[in-house]
């Protein structure tokens, strides 16, 4: 008899796992991800986290984004239009989760 058990689970894992053996688990995870607000007049969101990198866009002031990690004094984000770049942390008020950096 085969025996099919599927988890959910809050994790930093971004693909569905499988472990078979006499039974098969799947784990579907998605990212766990804080809210952030835009600090300051406009905040240019980067390519990569370097002040050298291209600008994507300027998030406006108390605009909110969605942190999906943080590295090195930036953040990476999700704008609410689902652009995905890089903001200096030092511009965004939220604090990140702890152990993420």
């Amino acid at each position: 008899m085969l025996l099919l058990a599927l988890f959910a689970t809050a994790s930093h894992a971004t693909k569905p796992t499988v472990h078979v053996g006499k039974s098969v688990t799947v784990s579907l995870a998605a990212p766990v991800e804080s809210i952030a607000t835009v600090r300051g007049h406009v905040l240019n969101c980067r390519q990569t986290p370097s002040m050298d990198a291209p600008i994507i866009l300027g998030l406006p002031r108390d605009a909110h984004v969605s942190v999906r990690s943080d590295k090195g004094g930036w953040r990476h984000v999700t704008t609410k239009k689902g652009k995905v770049c890089w903001v200096a942390s030092e511009y965004l008020a939220g604090e990140p989760e702890p152990g993420r950096e």
